[in-house]
């Protein structure tokens, strides 16, 4: 699976100071996978027994560029829960798994807050804890493994897939444009009413506690040429947010740069 990141469709808004060293985290044995509810809310699955090698708490300040995090995940695993503190200047993310696993995903939130996590884990699941936090912000995590598996909303995937077209003709009208000189203002303005128009029934029949914030990423588009995006970041950013926590990661599929 592609990344789901925002900041890199939208060339712009780092979201952290500092990149993040990949470090290689082997399973020993998983089982399960990721399971659907209709009813469950998105990445709220509760944990209702933890398996008694749980790691320790771990504290650091900055990215783990220097220091990556490594951990054994315990046999009969099915779901990774974590509730992570920040504190300190800017945004975070936290990724757990390689970001071509389909059950991978980052979660991503302000520093100076406690958040709640939940990844699934399967059987082919090799993965690495990564934390993407500003130079000077400290963070503690908390983790602890369970049998339980993790119960993503199967509304909410489904809006999440048929949004991944519509952002993607979005971003590549205006990457077209701006950046590559693929497409003049005749053919972005056809294709932003092509996808607005594509949108404009997703936001009709979405089914999911998404349908607000598609009508949001509707009504904030910008009419610049190259620049219909840039007004929606917000808008996108939390249908991003939601799609991760469910683990149906939106993605976009470029056009162009390669």
């Amino acid at each position: 699976m592609l990344t789901l990141f925002l900041a890199a469709a939208q060339h712009r808004r780092v979201a952290v100071a500092s990149t993040v060293a990949a470090a290689a985290l082997v399973v020993t044995a998983c089982a399960g996978g990721v399971e659907t509810a209709e009813s469950e809310p998105a990445g709220e699955a509760p944990i209702l027994e933890i398996i008694d090698a749980t790691p320790p708490v771990l504290t650091g300040v900055g990215p783990t560029l220097e220091k990556p995090i490594m951990l054994d995940i315990p046999e009969g695993s099915n779901s990774f829960h974590i509730e992570f503190d920040c504190e300190g200047p800017g945004e975070f993310a936290v990724q757990f798994g390689e970001m071509w696993e389909a059950t991978a995903g980052s979660h991503r939130g302000e520093c100076s807050s406690t958040s709640e996590f939940v990844w699934p884990i399967t059987e082919s699941f090799r993965s690495t804890l990564r934390i993407f936090v500003h130079d000077e912000a400290s963070w503690t995590v908390t983790p602890a493994f369970s049998p339980m598996p993790f119960l993503s909303d199967a509304s909410i995937g489904a809006d999440c897939a048929a949004f991944v077209p519509i952002v993607s003709a979005l971003s590549n009208a205006d990457h077209g444009y701006r950046y590559y000189n693929a497409v003049d203002e005749d053919e972005w303005s056809q294709r932003i009413a092509l996808a607005t128009a594509d949108l404009d029934v997703l936001v009709a029949s979405a089914e999911s506690e998404l349908k607000d914030a598609f009508a949001d990423v509707r009504a904030t588009l910008g009419g610049d040429v190259g620049m219909a995006l840039d007004s929606a970041y917000d808008a996108v950013t939390t249908v991003h947010t939601a799609c991760s926590r469910n683990h149906t990661a939106v993605y976009y599929m470029a056009e162009f740069g390669g």
